[in-house]
């Protein structure tokens, strides 16, 4: 279709209000079977109430020792790390491997928080067994990050 003021003929392309982004270098594991923040956190206030949220989040992840699950949940809440609830969780299943496994964790959603609010969103993760569980920065060669990015966007 042909563009008619800024938009494809009957179709509504939106516009991008604000981009947040961050790297963190700090590792963080744990043993814990609740959920924990790793230290991975980042706010962004909607300028509409209205408007929707693109969080990307990725990070090189391991689970120590084989078996077990490796958590991860994403927080979004309006008092800062770890505050809220969980919005969305991914679990990677590593029952029949044996030794260390490396993975590249990625997350990738839009939310609508439907507020003018600071939303601060925080990736948490736990172990199932009480296994080690971690997402650090020195996968892959140890130039590899946790990496942060939070898109605001009307539609």
């Amino acid at each position: 279709p042909a563009l008619a003021g800024g938009s494809l003929t009957g179709i509504s392309t939106g516009k991008i209000k604000q981009i947040v982004h961050d790297i963190k270098s700090s590792s963080s594991m744990t043993t814990s079977t609740s959920l924990v923040s790793t230290g991975m956190f980042l706010a962004i206030t909607p300028t509409s109430a209205s408007n929707k949220i693109s969080v990307q989040i990725w990070s090189p992840c391991y689970y120590l020792s084989g078996g077990g699950n490796l958590w991860a949940s994403v927080y979004r809440g309006t008092s800062g790390e770890g505050s809220g609830s969980d919005i969305i969780t991914s679990v990677q299943g590593l029952n029949s491997l044996s030794g260390n496994f490396y993975i590249n964790g990625i997350i990738s959603f839009i939310d609508s928080p439907n507020s003018t609010d600071a939303q601060t969103y925080t990736l948490m993760h736990k172990s199932a067994d009480g296994s080690s569980t971690g997402y650090f920065e020195n996968g892959m060669g140890g130039v590899a990050k946790m990496q942060i990015s939070l898109t605001e966007f009307s539609t």
